[in-house]
């Protein structure tokens, strides 16, 4: 029997517009109004998805940046793992050398050590292509790009200081190669863990922290084993959860054919109610 549902939130919860849809949240009501725990596992910040696990009313609690911080229903704060301030000059230092831009995952946000000027060349040089590349139209395009603005704070390198930093992103967009290199490099050397999403962003966290192991310590917090646990999500970084021995994995219908192959089940994409299904057929199956 599922006691607890883990859900990504980009590519999985969200919709196109990266929006919750609204017939989505009386069956998340619903299967939590039966006991089953329903529980965010995000590559977002805590701000972030905090927000959007209100607006979805989800009740579990927050696995979030890639499973660097875990919160409870009630908000608190489970387990924190934040990237030491040497390990992070490091990593820096091998990702700026390839050229890359970095952007800093905190408790309280998303932050880009650049100014509007030259945020305002990077989005149109790199981010909006990247939309692009991924079939939305140029209105949806441009809407996606003041949502991911929206996500950010444009800080100095000194305001940083005293912050935890829970995880590091960078876009590889048309930079694949470097990618690979940069993530072999640092997976290697500094022993971090390294992913690429579906979205085309290198994501960096401490060593063995992943959606699974934070995951595995929100299990362990509610006694919950992994054979009541189901797993919904859509890229490279949610494989550390749904590959779990015995956990449920639900892999959405816009995952790459990589990821769907390796999970148990499959549903439809974000974009066709695919979670939505996956909750009314539980619900089926518990009355």
């Amino acid at each position: 029997m599922i006691k607890l549902i883990s859900i990504d939130l980009d590519g999985t919860l969200l919709n196109e517009e990266s929006s919750v849809d609204p017939d989505v949240k009386g069956p998340i009501a619903r299967i939590q109004d039966k006991g089953v725990r329903i529980v965010v596992n995000t590559g977002r910040d805590y701000s972030s998805a905090s927000r959007i696990a209100k607006e979805a009313g989800i009740r579990g609690g927050i696995i979030c940046c890639n499973g660097s911080e875990i919160y409870d229903g009630e908000g608190r704060q489970l387990s924190s793992h934040p990237l030491p301030a040497d390990l992070v000059r490091r990593v820096e230092a091998v990702l700026e050398e390839e050229g890359f831009v970095l952007s800093y995952f905190t408790h309280s946000g998303q932050y880009m050590l650049l100014n509007h000027q030259e945020y305002q060349c990077y989005s149109q040089e790199v981010l909006l292509p990247l939309i692009l590349s991924h079939g939305r139209s140029a209105g949806k395009a441009a809407a996606e790009l003041e949502a991911w603005r929206r996500e950010l704070q444009f800080v100095a390198r000194e305001q940083l200081e005293g912050e935890h930093i829970y995880k590091l992103n960078a876009v590889c967009y048309r930079m694949e190669e470097a990618a690979g290199r940069v993530m072999e490099k640092l997976r290697s050397a500094e022993g971090v863990t390294a992913v690429c999403t579906n979205m085309g962003d290198m994501e960096i966290t401490m060593p063995r922290i992943d959606k699974g192991s934070g995951l595995l310590e929100y299990m362990k917090e509610l006694d919950i084993a992994p054979g009541e646990v189901l797993v919904m999500g859509d890229s490279e970084n949610d494989l550390p959860a749904m590959l779990l021995p015995e956990v449920c994995s639900v892999a959405m219908g816009n995952a790459k054919e990589t990821i769907r192959s390796r999970c148990r089940y499959s549903t439809a994409g974000n974009g066709e109610g695919g979670v939505r299904k996956v909750l009314l057929g539980l619900l089926e199956s518990m009355e």
